[in-house]
C-alpha cells in the first residue's frame, strides 16, 4: 500500500528553507501553531517534517508544492492536496481535524529527517475520515484514521477526478 518517495538534495534544503520560514514568519507574526502544537521554539522541528511530506507528495503526483508559510489556508500540493507528516515509526495515524475541508484528500507522509526517503502510505477525504469512532479528546483533540482505512497513494494518482473535484 506504501509508496516511497526519495527527495534529491536540492528539495531537502528547499524543506530545510521553508521550514526556517514557517517558523520565522510565526516569531514574527506571534502566531500560534494550529490546533495547540507545542513548539516553543518557533515550529521547525514540526515543520521541517512537514515540508519535507509536502514535497514527497507533490513529487509523487507530479503537482507543484503550493503550500506557503503565514497562511494555514494555503492547500499543500497543486491546491487540491493536504498533508499530514509524522516521524513516528509505530502507531501512527492520520490526523485530520474539524475545521479540515472534507472534499480535500488527505496524505499521510512517514519522515525520518535524517532520510531522504518518504513513505507515503495512504490517504483520505476528510469527509470520511472525520467520523466519531476516531475522534479523541485531550490537549490536541482530533480525528485518529487508521492506517486500515486509507486509500492506497495509487489510487489518488490514477484517479483524476479525485484531485479535481
Amino acid at each position: 500500500m506504501s509508496e516511497f518517495v526519495t527527495l534529491a538534495p536540492w528539495e531537502v534544503e528547499l524543506a530545510r528553507y521553508g521550514a526556517d520560514q514557517r517558523a520565522l514568519t510565526a516569531r514574527r507574526h506571534r502566531t500560534r501553531d494550529k490546533y495547540g502544537a507545542n513548539t516553543a521554539e518557533g515550529g521547525f522541528d514540526l515543520h521541517y517534517p512537514g515540508m519535507l511530506g509536502e514535497l514527497a507528495v507533490a513529487k509523487y503526483l507530479n503537482l507543484a508544492w503550493t503550500g506557503g508559510w503565514g497562511d494555514y489556508e494555503t492547500i499543500d500540493v497543486g491546491g487540491c492536496v493536504e498533508v499530514r507528516a509524522t516521524e513516528r515509526t509505530a502507531n501512527y495515524s492520520l490526523i485530520l481535524h474539524d475545521d479540515d475541508d472534507g472534499a480535500l484528500p488527505f496524505v499521510l507522509a512517514v519522515v525520518n529527517v535524517k532520510s531522504p526517503v518518504v513513505e507515503l502510505v495512504g490517504w483520505r477525504r476528510a469527509l470520511h475520515g472525520k467520523r466519531g469512532e476516531y475522534f479523541r479528546k485531550g490537549a490536541r483533540p482530533a480525528y485518529f484514521v487508521p492506517v486500515s482505512v486509507l486509500e492506497p497513494m495509487r489510487a489518488l494518482w490514477h484517479r483524476p477526478s479525485v484531485l479535481a473535484s
